[in-house]
């Protein structure tokens, strides 16, 4: 029965590699089947090294964690299980135990303490090749350096050869193997170098120093040719520096020269400036003191006319007090007269309103035919202001709203002082408006109440009122 179960997963392995081989290990251990679980480990194990492509670091931590799980299940909990767990730790320090598989508390505490005391083996370091050329080489899935360091204990090596194709194998890491691309020739990690691998590898360190020895000596030439084309720059350099001496100091020179005449220009300039200034402030002076002469003479004839004036005003001002005191005692005598006559023509006037307000007490007023004047004005008012209202509503208050929202949605787009003004004008816009709609509806309305009312009005001794039905 398990030779069967090894030649079946022999064909799983083939089908499906080891990652499918090691899923169907777990549902075994699901369905508490250890013995074929353990076989199909078995197969996994040996096809591993056979992978197509790098197998990740929990993939093959897996490998082991089931080996050790189905140990601790057929009851060797002291020894076969705790090795083949910290086979797991040594590939994947972090590993964490599958809680369906491992459920128990006991048996995970046992696994933690494990990862405490591989972490404290001994580490060495991979040895991988500086140059491995076209061949790529990882060790439990992973790209390494020559110095990065492995937990000693067992784990796998793949490489990719320079043709593409993948070989690996299991080691057992105390020390590195001497020879890592032995694979790719069918040898074993551990023996002795595969002897076309160390020729291919002798020659190619050959050839490699060949060419770094022709690299150097070009270098060389190269260097050798940079330093005399220096040296030619430099001694250019030289020969320009002095050229440039030579003309400097001539322009030194020009420039003295030049600075004196300079000087002696400015010298004079300042010279012509102070007599100008001289001439300048004692023109001003003597036009000055002409000006107070003329200003003088001026002021004593404007004295002797505000004089003459003075007195012209005050003889007229006395004929008009006595024209004044004369004309009220006329007014008072008239007004004495005119109140005689007042209270006459009072007490006629009394009387006859008297006798016209009882004669029309009973008079009927009647509407005329035609348009009502009065509420035809009252709602042509009405509408204007209806019509003011909407356009102040959309040439003030409307751009002020949307200014308002605008700055809002945009806050920094508005200094303060812009966005209170559109507020005080939107608010003063928009009161307006309700004011004018308001009056406008109120005169409107006015209109036609006057219009479609058609009531006698009665004039009595005490008012006029309306009388009738509506």
């Amino acid at each position: 029965m398990s030779l069967i179960l090894l030649l079946v997963a022999g064909g799983w392995a083939q089908d499906f590699g080891y990652v499918a081989i090691v899923q169907q290990a777990r549902e075994a251990l699901l369905a508490k089947d250890y013995k074929t679980a353990k076989t199909l480990l078995t197969a996994a194990e040996a096809a591993a090294p056979t992978s197509s492509s790098p197998l990740a670091e929990a993939d093959l931590a897996k490998l082991h964690f089931f080996r050790g799980l189905v140990e601790w299940r057929s009851g060797d909990k002291d020894k076969a299980a705790l090795d083949h767990w910290r086979r797991v730790l040594i590939i994947s320090p972090q590993f964490e135990p599958d809680p369906a598989l491992l459920p128990e508390v006991d048996a995970q505490d046992v696994m933690y303490a494990l990862r405490g005391e591989v972490r404290n083996y001994d580490q060495f370091p991979t040895g991988l090749p500086e140059d491995s050329g076209d061949a790529l080489i990882f060790i439990d899935g992973k790209r390494m350096a020559a110095e990065d360091m492995l937990i000693k204990g067992r784990h796998l090596v793949q490489i990719r050869c320079e043709g593409g194709e993948f070989a690996g194998s299991w080691y057992d890491y105390g020390a590195p193997p001497v020879d890592y691309l032995v694979l790719c020739s069918g040898g074993q990690l551990g023996g002795k170098p595969d002897p076309k691998a160390e020729k291919a590898r002798i020659e190619a360190e050959k050839r490699k120093t060949l060419a770094d020895a022709k690299v150097a000596e070009k270098a060389k030439a190269d260097a050798e040719k940079k330093a005399l084309a220096d040296a030619k720059v430099a001694e250019k350099a030289k020969a320009d520096a002095e050229k440039k001496a030579l003309a400097d100091q001539a322009l030194a020179a020009k420039s003295t020269d030049k600075a004196a005449a300079d000087k002696a220009a400015a010298d004079k300039a300042t010279a012509d400036k102070a007599a100008a200034d001289k001439a300048a402030a004692d023109k001003a002076t003597a036009d000055k003191a002409t000006a107070d002469k003329a200003l003088a003479a001026k002021s004593t004839d404007k004295a002797a006319t505000d004089k003459a004036a003075a007195d012209k005003a005050t003889a007229d001002k006395a004929a008009a007090d006595k024209a004044a005191a004369d004309k009220a005692a006329a007014d008072k005598a008239l007004a004495a007269k005119s109140t005689d006559k007042a209270a006459a023509d009072k007490a006629a006037a009394d009387k006859a309103a008297a006798d016209k307000a009882l004669a029309a007490s009973t008079a009927k007023v009647t509407r005329p035919s035609g348009p009502d004047l009065p509420a035809i004005i009252l709602m042509s008012a009405g509408g204007g202001l209806l019509l003011g209202g909407a356009a102040m509503n959309f040439t003030v208050v409307e751009p002020a709203y949307a200014a308002i929202s605008e700055a809002n949605a945009s806050p920094g787009s508005m200094s303060r002082d812009s966005a209170t003004a559109w507020e005080g004008r939107f608010d003063i816009g928009r009161y307006s408006t309700m004011a004018m709609v308001g009056g406008g509806v109120a005169l409107l309305g006015a209109g036609v109440v006057l219009q479609v009312i058609d009531a006698p009005v009665m004039i009595l001794p005490n008012g006029v009122v309306v009388s009738g039905r509506w």
